[in-house]
């Protein structure tokens, strides 16, 4: 008896083969040309993709191609972090106590190719599901996080996060950035408030043997944050920074 299969699945897995291994510069395809690789009819095709982006394995560029979108992004990761199995499991370890620890959410954030992508977030000793509408909606100087990945990546990694995303709001020239870099380095840990001081984000800088890893970071809600919630909260974040951080 022959294998059954969901069709409408074996076509998306199809396209995210092609988009994946077919397209590792991500130069991105047109409709036509995947309709034309996978052998799916275009009206058919275009709802796949659709779905798909809204998913976040699928994206458009400025071209309007089609390319792998954050969630491969992220999958790879997170593959990478597991192949060295000593850093996995020491930063998922860290990451859990930490949000014990603290009573937040927990989260750390990696660059891949300009972005700011997850590898992992952690709640009560959870692992929770990103949400993907938010990574693909913020701009990597909007928080934190994304700030810490651009002071401390290479020159190289710099060059593809101002080609993907411009210059932050308010700077126009290259010695204003690199003044606005000069600046977050100055400081041990970066933070965000609402206007209320109910929502707070705290994020620091991970290393491994000299060079940046990701980024490390706090989240409080819908409770405000006091000056002695706040000293708690970058103590302790500053301390699994250090602990994750690798001298040798």
């Amino acid at each position: 008896m022959p294998t059954r299969y969901v069709n409408s699945v074996k076509k998306a897995l199809d396209v995210l083969d092609i988009l994946t291994l077919g397209d590792i510069e991500k130069n991105g395809m047109s409709l036509g040309e995947l309709s034309d690789r996978s052998g799916i009819k275009p009206s058919t095709l275009h709802n796949i993709l659709r779905t798909m982006k809204e998913c976040g394995y699928v994206e458009q560029n400025k071209k309007s191609l089609y390319t792998a979108g954050k969630r491969c992004a992220q999958i790879a990761v997170v593959n990478h972090f597991y192949s060295v199995q000593s850093m996995f499991m020491f930063i998922n370890c860290e990451m859990r106590e930490l949000a014990e620890r603290t009573d937040s959410l927990v989260s750390f954030y990696v660059l891949h190719n300009g972005s700011r992508i997850n590898y992992a977030c952690f709640s009560d000793n959870k692992a929770l599901k990103v949400d993907y509408t938010m990574l693909e909606k913020n701009n990597i100087y909007e928080y934190p996080s994304g700030k810490i990945l651009v002071a401390y990546c290479t020159d190289q990694e710099r060059e593809k996060i101002i080609a993907k995303n411009g210059y932050p709001d308010g700077i126009n020239t290259r010695r204003e950035f690199m003044e606005y870099v000069k600046d977050i380095k100055s400081k041990k840990v970066l933070s965000k408030k609402t206007s209320n001081g109910t929502n707070s984000s705290y994020a620091t800088a991970v290393f491994d043997k000299g060079r940046l890893l990701g980024s490390l970071g706090i989240s409080i809600f819908k409770e405000a944050c006091t000056p002695e919630k706040e000293k708690k909260l970058t103590d302790e974040l500053i301390k699994s920074a250090y602990l994750m951080t690798r001298y040798h």
